[in-house]
């Protein structure tokens, strides 16, 4: 599997989607990039159990580095409100690799549900985050856009 092209092909999917004003379901391209960033074939079997990234299993491919606590990925993550909710101290899991010429960043908070965003911005800046708020669910996921590395909530997003 050439991770490269997945994900240059997943960020053109979007643009064109974008350009088209329809995507359908996010619900596709948000488990396509799941399975791209999270390390499956590392996983050791669990019988019946199949992994299933920030549910069962956290483990991202080879070349994500640690990124810290981002202010716009722990509210995109998180919500708004995410201080009066979880508290000032709360943090995600938030991690990132360029994939080509798109940079990719996965973050996740996991508190029972669980919420998993993988952002994709190319080389101009622009790009889109998706966004499952419920991430031990196939299904849900939401797309926005980015524009110099904020999420823009009110536009482009189903």
């Amino acid at each position: 599997m050439n991770r490269n092209n997945i994900i240059k092909g997943a960020f053109d999917f979007l643009r064109m989607a974008e350009k088209l004003g329809c995507l359908g379901s996010a619900d596709i391209i948000g488990e396509v990039l799941r399975a791209t960033v999270f390390d499956y074939a590392a996983t050791k079997r669990t019988p019946h159990i199949e992994p299933f990234g920030c549910y069962n299993y956290f483990d991202l491919v080879k070349g994500f580095k640690e990124a810290g606590q981002i202010p716009e990925i722990k509210r995109l993550v998180l919500g708004d409100a995410y201080e009066e909710v979880y508290g000032k101290d709360v943090s995600i899991e938030c991690h990132y690799a360029d994939f080509g010429d798109i940079h990719v960043t996965v973050a996740w908070h996991w508190d029972g549900d669980g919420s998993l965003a993988i952002i994709l911005e190319g080389p101009t800046g622009g790009g889109y985050a998706l966004l499952n708020n419920d991430c031990k669910c196939a299904y849900g996921w939401e797309v926005f856009k980015v524009t110099d590395g904020r999420v823009i909530y009110d536009e482009f997003s189903w």
